[in-house]
């Protein structure tokens, strides 16, 4: 090969070269596009996603939000209708029928020998008992100390409908006396 054939060789292999570069730039820059292409189709579909769970996130949070609603009202329903239901007992209660006797004296009557005594501790608890209608308050303070729930020896009586607080005095006199009998619900404060 002379001079001349070898710089039309090369000039002929500078051309392929740059040509083959041009193609590969034009490839990349193809494959580049179609990278932007799928990684734009990727977060719009991301999105989507997200504003999707969004959606069945709140929704989720409404249909609770209906539930406690529902459940509030109904439990409100409930204690509206057990006050009452208790306050028509206590209606009962404390109005008896007087009895008039042969002496003028006014007395109540009550057949039921028995009072069932429910008492709400500090705790939250409840104790329900039955008692006879000549035991007093104290009877019932030594029986919620014999069971050993309260260890508290400074605690009052009280009832909430009417509302009353019963003095250490009170809890020398029977039940029938302070209005206990038949059934009787006490805190203690």
């Amino acid at each position: 090969m002379n001079e001349e054939e070898i710089q039309r060789e090369q000039a002929r292999l500078k051309k392929l070269l740059a040509d083959r570069k041009i193609q590969q730039e034009k490839e990349k820059e193809k494959r580049e596009a179609e990278d932007e292409f799928r990684r734009r189709e990727d977060m719009k579909k991301y999105r989507e996603t997200q504003e999707e769970l969004a959606a069945l996130q709140k929704q989720r949070e409404i249909q609770q939000m209906k539930k406690e609603r529902a459940e509030d009202k109904e439990y409100a329903a409930k204690v509206r209708e057990r006050i009452a239901k208790e306050r028509e007992l206590r209606e009962k209660n404390q109005n008896p029928v007087p009895v008039v006797t042969a002496t003028t004296q006014v007395s109540y009557s009550c057949s039921n020998p028995k009072a069932k005594i429910r008492v709400r501790l500090l705790t939250g608890e409840t104790i329900t008992e039955e008692f006879d209608k000549n035991d007093s308050l104290a009877t019932i303070r030594d029986t919620i100390q014999s069971k050993g729930t309260e260890h508290t020896p400074e605690y009052s009586f009280t009832t909430i409908m009417p509302k009353k607080t019963y003095t250490r005095e009170d809890e020398k006199k029977s039940l029938a006396d302070l209005g206990l009998v038949p059934a009787a619900s006490l805190h203690l404060v």
